[in-house]
């Protein structure tokens, strides 16, 4: 029944627009109701964008109140505690091609082991965001549009740039 879901995904809702376009809010709601039997696990208010892909989706966790922003691609073992906004055509990444100097070109060497990325709760990803593998992000913190994650991110943190550095630190934990 998996494969049946993932194929109207990609086939039908992937591409159903989402609001202010006229049906927007309709595509919102078929790609939840579909993503919600993807998922590993997904929390109530949920957000998929237009065009987010997502490979199968079976290890995804998806806290509530959280958003994926359209034209997004993240990788199937990627981990959204509750209240995660994201901007649009962010990339999370938890794999990576590998890369010895051994005589096989690259492009024959296969992938690295897979490391999950987890970001907890309370945390807004800005538009163009790339989070490589194995990164955690802490709760309440902010990811800078264009921002190169390479590291984990502290709890309570701005970062920014290419790689990603704390540019700010929240004395006060917000709330979420």
């Amino acid at each position: 029944m998996k494969q049946l879901w993932l194929a109207l995904y990609y086939a039908i809702a992937f591409r159903l627009p989402g609001p202010p376009m006229p049906g927007g809010r309709i595509g919102h709601k078929v790609r939840q109701s579909l993503a919600g039997r993807l998922f590993k696990s997904m929390g109530d208010r949920v957000i998929v964008g237009t065009r987010v892909e997502f490979g199968s989706g079976a290890d995804i966790e998806m806290g509530s109140g959280s958003n994926i922003g359209r034209s997004s691609w993240i990788s199937n073992d990627t981990v959204f505690g509750a209240n995660v906004m994201t901007g649009p055509e962010i990339i999370v990444l938890s794999y990576n091609h590998a890369t010895q100097m051994n005589g096989t070109p690259f492009n024959q060497q296969g992938y690295s082991s897979r490391s999950p990325v987890i970001v907890e709760e309370n945390v807004w990803i800005g538009t163009r965001a790339i989070l490589l593998p194995g990164v955690r992000i802490g709760r309440n913190s902010v990811i800078g549009a264009g921002a190169v994650v390479t590291k984990d991110v502290p709890p309570n943190s701005v970062v920014a740039g290419n790689p990603a550095k704390v540019v700010k630190q929240f004395t006060t934990a917000s709330k979420p």
